[in-house]
């Protein structure tokens, strides 16, 4: 294309339906001098980074036409991965944002004609998602676009006029506005930053070097000129509109700026239509990278409207565009996201590494002082990220709290500190059993690929590394490790717990509170990690462990029952308000994951005798059926006898002797330690691997490794663990980061990739639904948990005596 072509693309892209944002998300918490300044600003450091990346388009003797390419050549293949992962989540939040913005833009058309608040934004969001499907369906390739970009730039032109004649006019007929930044002196550092995210999401898309691989030579000198169109002619409807609608709204602007504008409903309903076109169009471009990686993966060709084309496009991108329209209305913070895709992706893809590999790039022909300039830029932008990333989830937490699930607005307060509270009997008894077949089925399919291509494969990262190369070795490998910290979170937490409730049982004087505990019980996890230098030295502990596990559990339910059987008729009823119900039984989702899974089963499999598969799957079958009925008996029981009063540490509620009590908390804290350490101690040996510690246990450097290593590894997660002792919502947060992925969303995966040539169409769909059904569980159960632990982080102070 020609750099005319390519700034008039550019400059689409930027005066999107975004745009009718930017007063409301920019101006609004920035006030004049700090918006106009800072979009300002923002257009020139952008300009600024973006001729950085134009410049080493061709380093190294050759063209690198994809930004990961670029990394992956200056940094090495780690580079390329990080790079292609965050490309792609930037993407995925801008089109989580079409998807929004095409919501609000139906909404407010049908509000013009019937304003009965029957129909909800939920409603129009999934109207919008349904619409992307189709669109994604019927266009099948990115070249298949071009005369769809033409029809983008005439929507853009309409909805943009409209508006700023509309603002205009208001602003004109409108008594003097307040201009006032809103919000206390704390909510204005968090809006602030959050306004941040949005200046840079503004000019920036990720993608410089893809759209530069599109441009006629000479490429650099064309590009140079692209951008500066971009930049200066371009970007003036954006500022207009975004300027004109703030002086004509004030602090009252929205981050829809058609909601605010008064005048004809036709001119009102057309512009709100085409806005609603143009973020279908607008997704379109922005997923079709994804789309066209999964089409080449798939070895997706020949004719479109072939059957397999068609189903493979209905399934993988309406599952792509479910998941993102779920999301979109479960969160509809337009705002937030726009924040949240600046400081996780935006930042980083637009001026820290633009920064970092111009100075690689350009080393030798820097001065000092010229590098010094770079590395304080991406010294600022990174703390900028930061901020920028903090401020993101506390405003997407904060809009949560004030409005409804699935509402106008989505999200609202719950805790879920066990299973059968938040989902009662009926969702409890049937969530656990259900858990229970589908994390069996889940189990099988892992099992049955333990020797898939003729070799044994000892670890889940071997694998995956095996089926997807390097990339998923080390996702798969920080997934695990990941999994095992948030594991030992709560094993410290339930140490602490134990160790207060046996301290309360004879001196409830309030002053030894449940951080002091934690403490203790992290000390001594240190002391066992030194003590116990192998896993191998653990055999006689396991059956110690075993031990202590059938005296607490034998005490809870001998006890439970007698207070059942004393206690007066029980309140069963599930706690909150409608709301609060819907996000308790999200988090509960992520328990249920969490009883029956560690995501370690190839590790654990690597220990039974021939034949494996066969021996890995008795031994599954027995874990699912007699070696749950423990677990299943203490919840039923509990539940039963305390109904909606039971606590996320049963001991709590339970009466009777006191040395029973005191024998019961103690054994629970004694296994709290060792069973710690079982799942502490892939990451000991692999340190211990990593840095060569190897000889007698007790020599005085293997001592000093142990203590200062895994002592440190402890005192974070006792820190962690006392810092938000909330042991309901950490289950929830390693249910959604590692659980969910490694117990389901990956075995239905792999098992696709490893049996395709033997299953069926209709096998192979009921595999990627499950794929496309526990992603979507996934992301809820995570936004569930990060909100959980936000409400209880606001609830209670830090370090707080639960």
């Amino acid at each position: 294309m020609t750099f005319i072509h390519v700034g008039i693309v550019l400059s689409t892209g930027i005066n999107s339906a975004y745009a009718l944002g930017y007063a409301g998300t920019i101006m609004v918490p920035l006030g004049w001098t700090g918006g106009v300044i800072g979009l300002v600003l923002s257009t020139l450091i952008s300009l600024y980074a973006s001729t950085l990346m134009a410049k080493i388009h061709e380093y190294g003797g050759k063209r690198h036409i994809r930004f990961r390419d670029l990394a992956g050549f200056l940094y090495g293949r780690t580079a390329y991965s990080i790079v292609w992962a965050s490309q792609y989540a930037n993407l995925f939040l801008i089109n989580i944002g079409f998807i929004i913005l095409g919501g609000q833009a139906l909404k407010a058309f049908y509000l013009l004609f019937k304003d009965d608040h029957r129909m909800k934004l939920a409603y129009f969001i999934a109207i919008a998602g349904l619409a992307c499907v189709l669109f994604a369906i019927a266009v099948p390739t990115l070249s298949s676009l071009r005369v769809w970009l033409a029809i983008s730039s005439a929507f853009s032109l309409i909805y943009l006029t409209i508006v700023f004649v509309l603002a205009l006019r208001d602003g004109i007929n409108s008594p003097p506005r307040d201009y006032s930044i809103p919000g206390s002196k704390i909510s204005r550092v968090f809006t602030t930053a959050g306004a941040a995210g949005s200046l840079i999401f503004v000019f920036n898309t990720g993608m410089i070097p893809e759209i530069q691989a599109t441009v006629r030579a000479p490429t650099v000198d064309n590009m140079l000129k692209a951008l500066y169109f971009q930049f200066s002619i371009g970007s003036v409807p954006v500022h207009v509109v975004t300027y004109v609608g703030y002086w004509a709204y004030g602090s009252s602007s929205t981050s829809y700026l058609l909601n605010n504008v008064s005048g004809p409903v036709w001119a009102k309903a057309l512009a709100n239509i085409t806005a609603f076109l143009q973020a279908i169009i607008a997704l379109h471009i922005f997923a079709s990278p994804a789309y066209e990686y999964l089409d080449t993966k798939y070895d997706i060709k020949g004719s479109a409207l072939a059957i397999r084309n068609l189903a493979f496009r209905t399934l993988v991108r309406g599952g792509y565009l479910a998941l993102t329209t779920f999301l979109s209305a479960l969160l509809p913070f337009l705002g937030d996201f726009m924040s949240l895709s600046g400081a996780i992706s935006a930042i980083p893809l637009t001026f820290i590494l633009p920064n970092h590999m111009y100075m690689i790039a350009m080393k030798k022909n820097l001065s000092s002082l010229q590098k010094s300039w770079h590395l304080l830029n991406i010294i600022f932008f990174s703390a900028l990220a930061a901020a920028a990333l903090v401020a993101a989830f506390r405003l997407i937490a904060v809009d949560s709290k004030t409005y409804h699930t699935f509402a106008d607005f989505a999200f609202a307060l719950g805790y879920a500190g066990l299973i059968m509270v938040p989902l009662g009997w009926v969702g409890g008894v049937v969530g656990l059993i259900l858990s229970s077949a589908i994390s069996l089925y889940a189990s099988t399919l892992i099992a049955k690929l333990h020797e898939y291509g003729g070799r044994r494969h000892i670890r889940y990262r071997d694998l995956a590394g095996f089926m997807y190369g390097q990339t998923a070795y080390s996702l798969v490998w920080a997934s695990q490790y990941a999994n095992l910290f948030l594991i030992n979170t709560g094993y410290v937490i339930l140490g602490g717990q134990a160790l207060k409730a046996f301290y309360v049982l004879f001196r409830d004087d309030h002053q030894m509170k449940l951080p002091h505990f934690i403490a203790v019980a992290g000390l001594a996890c240190v002391l066992f990690a030194i003590a116990i230098p192998h896993l191998s030295a653990l055999r006689i502990w396991l059956g110690f462990s075993t031990f202590f596990s059938l005296v607490y559990i034998c005490i809870v339910i001998a006890l439970s029952l007698k207070d059942g059987l004393e206690a007066p008729p029980r309140d069963y009823s599930i706690p909150g308000t409608k709301n609060s119900k819907t996000w308790a039984t999200i988090g509960a989702a992520a328990n249920l994951v969490f009883a029956y899974n560690t995501g370690m089963l190839p590790e654990i499999q690597a220990t039974v005798r021939e034949p494996v598969v066969n021996n890995m799957i008795k031994a599954l079958n027995f874990q699912f059926t007699l070696g749950v009925i423990p677990m299943h008996a203490v919840t039923y029981i509990g539940y039963w006898a305390y109904g909606s009063s039971a606590s996320s540490y049963l001991l709590n509620n339970v009466s009777g002797p006191i040395w029973l009590k005191g024998m019961a908390n103690i054994a629970a804290f004694l296994q709290s330690i060792i069973a710690l350490h079982i799942f502490a101690s892939p990451t000991y040996e692999f340190l211990d691997t990593k840095y060569g510690v190897t000889g007698s246990a007790l020599a005085c450097k293997n001592l000093a490794f142990r203590i200062i290593v895994r002592g440190g590894y402890i005192a974070i997660t006792a820190f962690l663990s006392a810092l938000l002792p909330f042991l309901g919502d950490f289950m929830n947060l390693a249910g959604a980061i590692s659980t969910f992925p490694l117990t389901f969303i990956l075995p239905n995966h792999m098992y696709i990739v490893a049996k395709r040539k033997k299953l069926s169409f209709l096998k192979k769909s009921w595999h990627w639904l499950n794929i496309i059904f526990f992603s979507c569980i996934a992301v809820a159960a995570f936004v569930a948990a990060l909100r959980f632990i936000t409400v209880d982080s606001t609830t209670y102070h830090v370090f707080a005596d639960l």
